[in-house]
């Protein structure tokens, strides 16, 4: 609580904060103002509270798709079903996840149906932040791919070996291929789509 109360009087005073407000403008052109405030507040909390949970990942991921409600994360039937699909089918499978919630919980979710992971990254900004996220996603990924040009060859690979693999699919890439949504244009990555495709693997949401 205290990391996103923080947050959400730091939050406001960054770059990051326009940008989401153009976003969120276009995407609830109706909201009013005061509700607009209200949810970039709640954006910067949660951002806040994922920030300290990284501090925890080891209790965090003391849960089980067996133990619906009994641990530190909840699922509902049908995600714990999915889980359980997931884990008794041993075929290399893509996941995706976006920017919502606590984004790494998915791959945790895999860990502890006993599966291996791996892990699509884009390096940060900052080389020490980007060393830093490797560290503690290492705590439930098996690997690390960094993005870069041989990033599809290196899934492939992993794929075919029978691993998860999972990435965020919420983000711009400037190589990307051009999609509207709410009504603007923005370049996304195709890859997981074209190894589903080309490759037929099952993909999971």
């Amino acid at each position: 609580r205290i990391c996103g109360n923080v947050l959400r009087y730091v939050g406001p005073l960054l770059r990051g904060n326009r940008h989401a407000l153009r976003q969120l403008r276009a995407a609830f052109p109706e909201l009013k103002e005061a509700q607009t405030r209200k949810y970039l507040n709640g954006m910067w909390n949660n951002i806040g509270r994922n920030f300290a949970e990284y501090a925890h990942i080891r209790e965090l991921m003391d849960f089980s798709p067996d133990t619906l409600d009994g641990r530190q994360v909840i699922m509902d039937h049908h995600t714990a079903v999915l889980a359980r699909q997931i884990a008794g089918d041993k075929r290399g499978a893509l996941l995706f996840a976006a920017h919502l919630g606590n984004w790494e919980i998915p791959a945790m979710a895999a860990h502890a149906s006993g599966r291996d992971i791996a892990l699509v990254y884009k390096r940060q900004p900052s080389r020490k932040m980007t060393e830093e996220l490797v560290r503690m996603r290492s705590q439930f990924a098996g690997r690390l791919v960094e993005a870069t040009p041989s990033t599809p060859r290196k899934v492939l690979k992993l794929l075919q070996e029978g691993w998860l693999v999972g990435m965020l699919v919420d983000q711009h890439f400037a190589q990307g291929i051009e999609v509207t949504f709410f009504n603007r244009s923005c370049a996304v990555n195709p890859l997981l789509a074209h190894l589903a495709q080309r490759h037929n693997y099952p993909i999971y949401g």
